[in-house]
């Protein structure tokens, strides 16, 4: 089983797939989950997350354990709810022993109820891990979020300055959150490149179902929830267009150089197969595919006014200056 710190560093494109484990799941079907997962070549990794609106799932540890024993890769997300550092920290010894290293630090959401909390934030269970990475030796590779959906000049800047604070860190690898507009998939790639981080990026390849998107709060626009609509009356409910969009939107990020994938909304192997093959036949097209990913903030702020130029070589010039802390 490839980890997933080679798969990464030697390409060409890598594929993880979120398993949601709620507790609305029993075990034994994430597990059949899993196993059909492992079955598709190009899966690198399930990333296992255990929290869904705020509540607490399954034990992503257990979880994890168990997928693996099935042939997949197991991605364990660690959130900073509920958890102080006393318990955070037996958490990674558990891992530790459990021979669990790729761990996606999160701060996480705290639920609706008083007893919902977080102590910390990603940026310090980063450092964190990353401490007993060194003075340990466990081979942890972290890997850490980031949105560059952000369409106001502070929250933008914002996010990178907090990007390169976890790349300073230790972090390994960057994973974006969901967004629906190729032109700020490129914006973060150019950023990474013309800053030197030196940091690998999945894209965040998010399924969306009309339902899912009237459910979330912020970042989705309104052109984009009217559009999944009218494809919701569709006989299949809208579920080949929402495919279709995954695999340009993963034909967009191989464009742009981005080292994989990161695929949410679907854990289902079948569709995930789609999805690639797909993608495959929209490689040489990627371009044009990045025409109908547009669904950013009218009039919103972007670093780059250039949207979809190829990717920069090695050492071009920073075409923005760091951004400054607010």
């Amino acid at each position: 089983m490839i980890q997933l710190a080679e798969a990464i560093a030697t390409g060409p494109f890598s594929t993880v797939v979120e398993l949601v484990a709620t507790g609305a799941k029993r075990e034994a079907q994430l597990l059949e989950i899993g196993s059909n997962l492992a079955n598709v070549p190009e899966v690198t990794a399930g990333s296992i997350a255990s929290y869904a609106d705020g509540k607490a799932g399954q034990d992503p540890l257990r979880v994890g354990t168990a997928v693996r024993a099935r042939g997949l890769q197991p991605h364990i997300h660690l959130t900073c709810v509920n958890r102080d550092r006393v318990a955070m920290r037996q958490t990674l010894r558990e891992m530790r022993a459990l021979g669990l290293f790729n761990v996606f630090a999160l701060t996480g959401h705290p639920g609706p109820g008083p007893d919902s909390t977080t102590d910390f934030d990603s940026m310090q269970l980063t450092e964190m891990i990353a401490q007993i990475r060194a003075k340990e030796g466990t081979p942890f590779h972290i890997s850490v979020a980031v949105s560059p959906f952000r369409y106001t000049r502070e929250d933008c800047l914002n996010q990178y300055l907090r990007l390169e604070r976890k790349v300073a860190a230790g972090a390994n690898l960057a994973i974006t959150r969901p967004g629906w507009d190729a032109r700020k998939f490129a914006e973060l790639k150019r950023y990474v490149d013309d800053r030197g981080l030196g940091i690998p990026l999945l894209g965040n390849v998010h399924v969306l179902s009309r339902r899912a998107a009237e459910q979330m709060s912020t970042g989705i626009s309104p052109a984009l929830i009217e559009v999944l609509r009218k494809e919701s009356d569709a006989p299949d409910g809208g579920l080949q267009t929402r495919l279709e969009r995954a695999a340009k939107t993963l034909a967009v990020l191989k464009g742009l150089g981005y080292a994989g994938a990161y695929i949410a909304g679907t854990s289902a192997a079948e569709q995930i197969t789609e999805i690639l093959h797909r993608a495959r036949e929209f490689e040489g097209d990627w371009q044009r595919c990045a025409a109908d990913l547009q669904f950013g903030e009218p009039g919103g702020f972007y670093l780059d006014a250039p949207a979809m130029a190829a990717p920069r070589a090695a050492g071009a010039t920073a075409a923005q200056s760091a951004p400054s802390q607010s």
